[in-house]
């Protein structure tokens, strides 16, 4: 799952990869990434008005490597989990930069 503003098109996701372990440890050395390609033919379903895309991932043969190792969270159907107001907290890679974690002052 990303944003619509990131891949906007079945197109943008075939000419992407998705990395994972994009990261700056403890010692501020870089852990080793991994990437994997996305198959948006097998899954591809995004909303510009939402701002999100959702697509599938393939395992990375070269490494012999599943996303799944990564974990994952389930999507609720239900309304009312997340209320306005609500802190979060952001996990991104702002401006391409190894992954950073924003959990100040980010309300719903």
């Amino acid at each position: 799952m990303t944003n619509n503003h990131v891949l906007e098109s079945p197109a943008d996701a075939r000419y992407s990869v998705f990395e994972l372990d994009y990261e700056i440890d403890l010692n501020k050395d870089f852990l080793p990434k991994i990437e994997f390609t996305l198959d948006p033919d097998r899954f591809f379903l995004t909303d510009e008005r939402l701002d999100f895309t959702l697509v599938a991932v393939s395992a990375n043969t070269d490494k012999n490597r599943e996303p799944g190792e990564w974990g994952w969270h389930h999507l609720a159907e239900r309304d009312g989990l997340i209320a306005p107001d609500e802190f979060v907290s952001i996990i991104q890679h702002p401006q391409g930069e190894p992954k950073q974690i924003a959990m100040r002052e980010n309300k719903v």
